[in-house]
């Protein structure tokens, strides 16, 4: 008999929780609350859709966006700025925000780096194509102009950089040196066989105007393109998808966009990045796939509201906005600290296994 009413305080005390739960989301979303989300510029699409459709099922809640380089925003969430979520280009830059900033890295889904040019592009060079045994051929033409973003500022920068670096190991040929290295002051310095590029401080960095453009983003970049001021420019492959632009599909061993061990071990691993090289802010990044990550940094105001974001991002209708705006969604996400993780989020999101 006492089994059994210890039975039915069990089961009333289950209840009582899951009501309880159900209560406290309901009352927290009766409140107007605006959710301040700091996002990678390349997920301007994505997150734009996810935001009206996050909206529409949490009426009571506005979804202010932030879009910029991801290295930029990490920097302002560093200085104390009041933020809710933080959606990386770069999960490998998340966990330099531990243990004051954030607390978890959970990688949601693969991008790689494509070389887009415009509709005019071939004809305007009178060629009658590009390829991956031709393209650093063509950019070191000298009637050839290209960009990429700021890497102190943008991933989309540094990972530019890496892949000029990674086709001298795979090409064998000095692809850097002619590319980079004749026209800016950005250097790269071999070492046991591995690969250090040595990018200045923003405020340092010098580059030839008429062969090169730079500027804080990769998507601020797409008017000179579209324009004919640069031919070709180094960006997420997802961002020619979604502006239905002309791009080259780099080689795995190049792009940045494979898992696989063997090209990781052999081609990723041997190239690293110095971002504000010989200043006070120096990092030292490794070369490794490109994959996006989001937290709930500490500074947030409105921790359930940004759970049930994350949660909707890493769930179906979040994977199908992903995939078709060119970016691969990962399920269950990678994450690093799984006991930081928020209850809510536990089910998408997996520590086990090897991550890249």
């Amino acid at each position: 008999m006492e089994g059994k009413y210890i039975a039915i305080i069990v089961v009333l005390v289950l209840i009582i929780a899951s009501v309880g739960w159900v209560i406290y989301y309901q009352a927290q979303n009766e409140n107007k609350i605006t959710l301040n989300v700091y996002a990678a510029g390349s997920l301007a699409v994505p997150f734009t859709e996810l935001k009206d459709q996050f909206e529409s099922l949490y009426p009571n809640i506005t979804v202010q966006i932030k879009f910029s380089g991801s290295v930029s925003l990490m920097r302002e969430i560093m200085t104390n700025e009041s933020v809710d979520v933080y959606a990386s280009a770069d999960w490998t830059i998340i966990p330099q925000m531990y243990p004051k900033y954030a607390s978890f890295d959970i990688g949601f889904s693969f991008n790689q780096l494509a070389l887009v040019y415009n509709n005019q592009t071939l004809s305007y060079l009178h060629i009658s194509q590009i390829n991956d045994s031709n393209w650093y051929k063509i950019l070191a033409m000298p009637n050839v102009k290209f960009g990429f973003s700021d890497g102190n500022l943008d991933p989309a920068g540094y990972s530019a950089l890496m892949v000029m670096a990674l086709a001298n190991i795979y090409y064998q040929k000095n692809v850097f040196q002619n590319l980079v290295e004749n026209y800016t002051n950005i250097k790269l310095v071999e070492n046991n066989s591995s690969y250090y590029i040595e990018l200045p401080p923003t405020n340092f960095l010098k580059f030839n105007t008429s062969k090169i453009m730079i500027e804080p983003k990769e998507t601020d970049l797409l008017p000179a393109l579209e324009n004919n001021q640069i031919q070709f420019l180094w960006i997420y492959k997802s961002d020619a998808v979604q502006k239905k632009l002309p791009y080259l599909q780099l080689p795995d061993e190049l792009n940045m966009g494979s898992a696989n061990s063997s090209i990781i071990n052999n081609y990723y691993s041997k190239v690293f990045v110095y971002i504000g090289y010989n200043s006070t802010s120096q990092k030292l990044i490794e070369c490794k796939p490109i994959i996006y990550g989001i937290t709930i940094p500490s500074t947030a105001l409105h921790i359930w509201a940004a759970e049930m974001f994350i949660k909707y991002l890493l769930e179906v209708n979040g994977q199908r906005i992903m995939s078709n705006a060119g970016q691969t969604p990962i399920y269950p996400a990678y994450v690093d600290n799984i006991a930081n993780v928020p209850e809510v989020l536990r089910g998408d999101v997996s520590s086990t296994g090897t991550m890249p």
